[in-house]
């Protein structure tokens, strides 16, 4: 994913846990992967965005 590699996709998400109580264990991890996954592709998606942007920007000069 370039400049978001350093990011720590290992780490429980707080946000998930707090707002979902009644999932177990398993279920818990299943929706943390899920989100994950929803934001490497939000993030790749950004990524190209930038990616098209600056090359416009150096196509425009």
């Amino acid at each position: 994913m370039g400049k978001y590699d350093n990011i720590d996709f290992t780490k429980e998400i707080p946000f998930i846990r707090k707002r979902c109580p009644h999932l177990n264990e398993e279920e818990l991890q299943e929706a943390e992967e899920l989100f994950r996954e929803y934001i490497r592709l939000c993030l790749k998606i950004y990524e190209g965005k930038e990616r098209r942007a600056k090359e416009d920007s150096l196509t425009e000069n």
